[in-house]
């Protein structure tokens, strides 16, 4: 908010002034250093992922966050670890979310908490866009074809072969841009969409697993749910019983 001092990450050190903010994963050692004359005064916001969503109950990292299905913003390829950079709010867009978040917090009107967290997300998105543009990288349009008709047919009969044709691209030039671009192939983006969205059916209705299992398009339901405790470290049922209620 004003002043100018040192921030600590780990073995890392920053100056920081006014505007400047940052991310910090779960994990990481950090504090402040200030320099002498000067009056550094900062803003906390810390939050749980699952405040988002209860689906990102596991999730300790930022990077997971910004890929969740409510956000949905690849980080560029470039981008190794957020913790290491000093975002700018030259525009005071982020203060002024931050500002109205805090109102809300300590008045507590109705629907205070469902306010927050889209606050959040804003600042989230707000936060990703000012990394796209730095980098100048976006997944190509056909790469983005691909993952759009993950998140929107997941749970229907799909297979990579089917897309190839319909947008006239041979099926290993698809696969290789979708690796190149993504970090990760066709089948596993299909996976995590299908999990991440037998995640949120497990916490948010009262669905027979079963039941979920064929909605998100496995049949195989001990397939299933061998993948879903892969994913997530825990059965479907045991999921269901940690979360539902939280």
């Amino acid at each position: 908010m004003s002043g100018k001092g040192t921030h600590v990450l780990n073995d890392n050190r920053y100056t920081i002034e006014k505007g400047d903010y940052f991310i910090v994963d779960y994990q990481n050692y950090h504090t402040y250093e200030v320099i002498k004359n000067e009056q550094l005064k900062i803003i906390n916001l810390i939050f749980s992922p699952s405040f988002i969503d209860k689906s990102l109950q596991y999730c300790d990292s930022f990077n997971d966050v910004a890929n969740h299905y409510l956000i949905h913003f690849r980080l560029p390829s470039t981008i190794v670890d957020l913790n290491k950079m000093i975002f700018n709010d030259k525009n005071e867009k982020i203060y002024s979310l931050i500002s109205v978040m805090k109102m809300e917090f300590e008045e507590k009107n109705d629907a205070y908490f469902e306010l927050l967290r889209g606050y959040l997300i804003q600042l989230t998105i707000l936060t990703l866009r000012t990394l796209g543009k730095i980098s100048a990288l976006t997944t190509s349009p056909l790469v983005s074809d691909v993952l759009s008709a993950i998140r929107k047919d997941y749970h229907m009969p799909l297979h990579l072969s089917d897309l190839c044709i319909k947008y006239f691209y041979s099926e290993p030039y698809v696969s290789k841009k979708i690796k190149q671009e993504t970090g990760l192939t066709f089948s596993e983006h299909l996976k995590n969409t299908r999990i991440e969205q037998a995640c949120r059916m497990l916490i948010n209705t009262n669905l027979k697993i079963y039941e979920i299992s064929s909605f998100i398009g496995y049949n195989n339901f001990k397939y299933f749910q061998e993948l879903f405790k892969i994913k997530q470290g825990l059965t479907p049922s045991a999921y269901r019983r940690k979360f539902s209620n939280k």
